[in-house]
This record gives structure tokens, C-alpha cells and sequence, in this order.
């Protein structure tokens, strides 16, 4: 027969939750009263654009502009461009709901932000309390949530992918769990199409494509030739979701492009324009280098401040552009947008293969600023994720590996692209917290286990 004590506890724990969900509403309640008051601060970027051409009927394309194009001048205003640049899944839903709000749409948008707070926070509950328990759940949930709200200004009223990639992610590392808990085929299936799906939803979760097939195979209870399947099975689901948007993407720009294009340009900003601002000998083109910088740490933190006197990112995209131009020629004419991208990837990764050294310096310091992205704050949940990811490995836990190692695989590309803005991170945030949370309890009780300090025993 069970104490007292541990039985009102679980009796507690619906009520736990409800309580997560009150405050998670008046938080995102808070946060729509302040939009109220001033309605005009939404707005849309790329996104916005094609969600617009879209609900006009002219399909996923820019009017009278395009990225990596300078020709402005000499397009035709009211022609559409087929494009690649913005992730589909956002774009599309973004779209019906211009088509089904009208003239609201903008307030529309904000209140889908709100929504998705909600239920991403909601989620992350979910998670936390599946690998420690439900007030784990509520403490991670509530970080989550406080994180966001302090930050509301940077994603509420921005009509992007934010909030629908963040809560993509979770769905993600719920099926994950799932799967490595009772790896059966259904379950694997399952976290293929969540895998598919999140990387519609956020292409930098691209690296997860590996991490649900790597982590199905490391799962006990099964022979290996039952592991190989389920790995297949969740990569080929993960794949078949992906094909029809890629066809579509090679049919208009004759280039694999999986998901988006725009890789190229960060990878060769991040790298190449970066670079050459600290050693312009390793400059191919006979240009002259945008800013000087005296080290690695001022050339990431110049792009990052994007402010006078060097105006980093803005001088470093018209730069990129004078290079193509230079280094091509008249071939940079008869270039699409995903080729132009593809050019970009390939300079980038010249670059890196010939100034090995100088890239890692960049990659350090790129690095830091994808974890100090989040403030004071998520600079301490992504240290503390970082011990979890030492636990999962010393203590060979296969649930917490795989979340230490989709937060590896999510930030892995920032070695190359610098993190502009917060947003670039914020998808993965609700992991990161999850897994330092999880580590604080495994460092808290191997504390206890240390000194001799007894559990505390319920009445």
C-alpha cells in the first residue's frame, strides 16, 4: 500500500498542469492586451511577401523583387519571381489566413504568435515531465515562458516561422522520446513524420534527418536487424514528406534545394565576408575588404551590431554581391536565386578548406554568440544543457542523448552562419531547457549521494 503522501502528490499533478496552462495564458493574455495598444508594430518580411502572392493566386513568388538580385531598376514591378527563400510551412498557413481574415490578417498573425506561445509552452510541460517528472515539467515550462515573455518584442509582433518552428521542435523531441522509450515500427513512423515536418517548419532543423535514424539505432531491446529497419523506416518517412516541396524546388530552379535557399548567403557572410575583414590577403576577388577588423572576436561581434560606423551585415550583403559579380562575371547573369545560393555554398567552402585556422577562430566566436543569444538567462541554460550532454554519455542514457544531440546538430551550422538574431535560436530553446533542467536534477541528487544527505521521506 502506497504512502499517503506519494498518493496526493500524484493526485496533484492534473491540477499541476492546469496551473502551467493558467499562467501560460495570462502571460500570452499580458503580452495581447500590450499589442492592443499599439496594432501597427506587426509587420511581415519575406515570409509576408510570398504569403501575399500566395493568397493572390501567383503562387510562391516575390512581386517585383528578388534575393541575390540587384537589378532593381530593370524588373518589371508588377512581375512575380518563383522564389525558394522562406521556409513553406509558415508561408502556407500564412496565406490562408490572409485569405481567411481579409484585412485583419496582421492582427491575425500576432494572435496565431500567441497561440503558438501557448502551446509550445504547453509542450515543453509535456517533455520535462516525461524524462523528470511533472514539476520538472512546470519549472521547465515556466523558465520557457518567462524566457519568451522578457523577449516578446523580438517574436510577437513579426509574422515568420518562430513560434510554429519552436513548437515543430518540440512534436519533434516528443516523438524521439517516444521512440526510444518503445521503439516499434508505428512509433518510428511516427517520428519520421514529425521529422519531415519540422524542417518544413524550420530548415535549420535539417540536422535532425540524421539524429532520429542514429538514435532509433542505439535503442535497446532489439536485434540489430529490427534497429536497421525502424532507422530506414523513420529516415524514409522523414524523406517522402520532403520530396514533393524539393521537386518542386528542382522543377523551377533545376538545383536540389530540399527545403529553402539563403544557406549560401549566410554561410558566405559568415565565412568569407567575415574572413577577409581580418586577413583581406585570403580576399580572391580584386576587392577591397568592406571594414577592417583586428580580430576574429571584432569581425563576429561587427556583423552582429550591424551598426555605425562599419554597419557589418548590411556593408557585408552589398559586398557579397560586388564579389559574385567580380569573380563570375557575365555568367552571374544567367544565374537563378537557388544557383546564385549554390555559387555562395561552394565559395564558402573553398574558403573554410583553404583558412582552416582563421575559420575555427570565426566558428569560436560564432559559437558564443549563438549562446549568449538569449541573454544572461539562456546563457546559463545552454551551459547547464551542456553538463546534461556530458550526463547522457558518462551515464549512457539514450533519452537524454537524443536531445543533447539534436541541440548539437541544430547549432552546428552557426560554425559557419553567424546568429543575427535571436530567432535563430529560439526554435531549439525549449530543448535546451528541458536537457538543463534534467541535468540540474542529475547534479542536485548525485550532490545528495555525494555528502551522505538522505532523501527526504513524505509524511
Amino acid at each position: 500500500m502506497q504512502p499517503a503522501g506519494i498518493s496526493g502528490r500524484r493526485n496533484f499533478t492534473p491540477y499541476l498542469k492546469y496551473l502551467v496552462l493558467l499562467s501560460a495564458l495570462v502571460l500570452a493574455l499580458m503580452l495581447g492586451a500590450g499589442l492592443a495598444k499599439h496594432p501597427d508594430q506587426v509587420k511581415g518580411y519575406e515570409a509576408y511577401r510570398i504569403a501575399q502572392s500566395l493568397a493572390a493566386g501567383h503562387g510562391y513568388s516575390f512581386k517585383g523583387w528578388r534575393w541575390l538580385f540587384d537589378e532593381f531598376d530593370s524588373l518589371d514591378a508588377a512581375a512575380y519571381h518563383p522564389t525558394a527563400w522562406a521556409d513553406p510551412l509558415y508561408t502556407f498557413l500564412l496565406a490562408a489566413l490572409m485569405r481567411a481574415t481579409g484585412d485583419w490578417h496582421l492582427i491575425a498573425g500576432a494572435m496565431l504568435n500567441l497561440t503558438l506561445f501557448v502551446a509550445t509552452v504547453m509542450l515543453t510541460f509535456r517533455l520535462a515531465a516525461n524524462y523528470q517528472g511533472v514539476w520538472a515539467g512546470a519549472v521547465a515550462a515556466m523558465l520557457f515562458a518567462g524566457a519568451l515573455y522578457w523577449r516578446a518584442h523580438r517574436w510577437l509582433p513579426f509574422l515568420n516561422n518562430t513560434l510554429l518552428a519552436m513548437m515543430f521542435v518540440v512534436l519533434f523531441a516528443l516523438a524521439l522520446h517516444r521512440t526510444v522509450k518503445m521503439p516499434t515500427r508505428a512509433n518510428a513512423g511516427i517520428l519520421g513524420l514529425a521529422t519531415g515536418f519540422v524542417i518544413l517548419a524550420c530548415p535549420g532543423a535539417i540536422g535532425f534527418l540524421a539524429v532520429g535514424p542514429m538514435i532509433v539505432l542505439l535503442c535497446g531491446g532489439q536485434t540489430w536487424c529490427h534497429a536497421l529497419f525502424k532507422s530506414a523506416l523513420v529516415l524514409l518517412v522523414s524523406v517522402l514528406i520532403l520530396v514533393p516541396w524539393a521537386t518542386r524546388n528542382y522543377l523551377v530552379f533545376n538545383e536540389f534545394v530540399p527545403v529553402r535557399t539563403g544557406s549560401g548567403q549566410m554561410v558566405f557572410i559568415g565565412t568569407v565576408g567575415a574572413g577577409v575583414t581580418v586577413d583581406p590577403a585570403t580576399l580572391s576577388a580584386p576587392l577591397d575588404p568592406p571594414w577592417r577588423a583586428s580580430t576574429t572576436r571584432m569581425a563576429v561581434a561587427t556583423v552582429l551590431a550591424n551598426s555605425p560606423p562599419d554597419w557589418g551585415k548590411e556593408r557585408l550583403i552589398d559586398f557579397q554581391m560586388r564579389y559574385a559579380r567580380a569573380m563570375t562575371g557575365d555568367s552571374w547573369n544567367g544565374m537563378n536565386e537557388a544557383q546564385r545560393d549554390k555559387w555562395f555554398q561552394r565559395e564558402g567552402r573553398a574558403y573554410l578548406l583553404d583558412n582552416r585556422l582563421l575559420s575555427i577562430k570565426l566558428a569560436i566566436w560564432k559559437f558564443l554568440a549563438f549562446a549568449q543569444a538569449m541573454g544572461p538567462l539562456g546563457t546559463v541554460l545552454i551551459g547547464v544543457a551542456l553538463i546534461g550532454g556530458v550526463v547522457a554519455i558518462a551515464t549512457w542514457r539514450i533519452d537524454l542523448l537524443a536531445l543533447s544531440v539534436s541541440i548539437v546538430s541544430f547549432t552546428a551550422p552557426f560554425a559557419l552562419a553567424i546568429p543575427y538574431y535571436d530567432r535563430y535560436r529560439m526554435p531549439v530553446e525549449p530543448i535546451i531547457t528541458v536537457v538543463a533542467i534534467v541535468a540540474f536534477c542529475h547534479v542536485t541528487r548525485s550532490g545528495r549521494f555525494l555528502t551522505g544527505t538522505p532523501k527526504r521521506r513524505e509524511p
